[in-house]
């Protein structure tokens, strides 16, 4: 176990400090094109990614212990959001609270599952445009689940919805952006 989330092994732990293909690698999975990081919780990995050609998302739930899929769920889009060329919009890293994933894809919106893989809510939004993909993840706090979204570009929000239903509680429409970036 780290040290209050630093990253930092405690001093009665031994991590490997070098890997390889081969080396201290106890199992490798092939997983879609994506960007997300890993979300963590007991036994269970989940991270994102997409099937391009398909026009889907993908939500994975992959054994911890052995590398094997437990579940994967597709979510289809008419249009992947405009994403910079080592960009991928499967960038956003899901959360969860133990109960629930929450999972923000920018061309389709946010999603809860269980963590048995069964959709609980949606919530369809518009696609963002923005001079980047929407790497935002959702963050779950108390009853909330709190994400920056919309791109920068039309109507830059803060939204916070129910995380029981996806109802939307609140949204903070933030100050239109004035820079002098360009949009390429």
């Amino acid at each position: 176990m780290e040290l209050n989330c630093s990253g930092i092994a405690a001093e009665d732990q031994n991590p490997p400090i070098s890997f390889g293909l081969y080396k201290n690698l106890i199992w490798k999975a092939s997983l879609p094109e994506g960007h997300s990081s890993p979300c963590i919780w007991g036994d269970c990995i989940f991270i994102t990614g997409t099937e391009k050609e398909q026009k889907l998302f993908k939500l994975i739930c992959i054994d911890r212990n052995d590398g094997n899929i437990r579940w994967e769920k597709s979510i289809a889009v008419e249009e992947f959001e405009r994403t910079l060329v080592v960009g991928n919009p499967a960038t956003a890293t899901p959360s969860t609270d133990g109960e629930r994933i929450y999972v923000y894809f920018g061309s389709y919106g946010l999603l809860c599952y269980d963590l048995t893989g069964e959709k609980q809510w949606e919530l369809p939004m518009p696609v963002p445009k923005s001079r980047h993909e929407m790497g935002t993840s959702p963050v779950v706090k108390g009853n909330l689940v709190i994400l920056n979204c919309f791109g920068d570009q039309n109507d830059p929000r803060l939204l916070a919805v129910n995380k029981y239903d996806g109802s939307i509680v609140w949204i903070h429409t933030l100050p239109e952006q004035k820079d002098n970036i360009r949009d390429s």
